[in-house]
């Protein structure tokens, strides 16, 4: 299930037609405008990105009484006031679902970077798998080494942390293992969505398989969202893998 802000115009109706062919049900009610981000790509398939942005997320009366196994909490949207709310109750669920957060900054969408931080550490304290870039990582803690990074949201709560690192590729970590894994070969065309795609495997692997506790588990975990991305940068716009396709 999506809960979002998708507008009740034409990009609302690509996205909605997109969820549904994906059978993602959507569990907010359109309006308005569908946010836009204008994408510039570089030579070296890096993207910039000029964001037109419309939030208001209203939930359908039904949402809180499905069964999520997992809840998903991610970029601007997380440091919103108007959603403070919505992810409080969303997360204090009886069941307890797998919680997975990814700060995924947008410096221009968000508030301070003291009042961003805060928000982050909280989140993170409620999640049990943290993922994030090498950039995101230096903006929310500058000149900290990425292992120091790791050790510190550890220390937060979650049983994983995985930090992507571009075309280095990542470095997944427990509080008692550590995996660095370089990325796959692949011809770059664009990296949008790139971390969504590796976000995405990642949890979808850990649905499947359970947390990883040992190093060859996490490197498991790893190459699987990898191998994601990797695709995903292979073609053009933010058009994320099947399973099939990675397997």
């Amino acid at each position: 299930g999506l809960l979002a802000h998708m507008g009740d115009d034409d990009d609302g109706s690509v996205l909605a037609a997109r969820l549904a062919s994906d059978d993602v049900t959507e569990i907010g009610a359109r309006h308005g405008s569908t946010s836009v981000a204008h994408a510039t790509i570089a030579d070296d398939g890096s993207a910039a990105y000029d964001f037109r942005v419309a939030w208001d997320p209203r939930p359908t009366s039904d949402w809180l009484e499905r069964q999520w196994t997992h809840v998903h909490v991610g970029s601007f949207s997380a440091y919103r006031d108007g959603t403070r709310r919505l992810l409080e109750r969303a997360l204090d669920r009886p069941e307890a679902p797998l919680v997975t957060f990814d700060p995924n900054i947008r410096a221009s969408l968000i508030g301070s970077r003291d009042e961003v931080r805060a928000r982050a550490q909280e989140l993170a304290r409620r999640s049990q798998v943290v993922k994030l870039s090498d950039e995101d990582a230096d903006w929310l803690s500058p000149g900290v080494a990425l292992d120091d990074a790791a050790d510190r949201l550890l220390a937060m709560g979650p049983r994983v942390v995985a930090i992507t690192r571009g075309g280095d590729g990542s470095v997944l970590a427990t509080p008692d293992a550590r995996v660095s894994l370089g990325a796959p070969r692949t011809e770059v065309t664009d990296t949008i969505g790139a971390g969504d795609s590796y976000m995405a495997a990642l949890i979808a692997h850990l649905l499947a398989h359970g947390l990883p506790v040992t190093a060859a588990e996490l490197e498991a975990a790893g190459s699987y969202a990898q191998r994601a991305a990797a695709i995903t940068v292979s073609r053009r716009g933010a058009n994320p893998p099947t399973a099939a396709e990675i397997a």
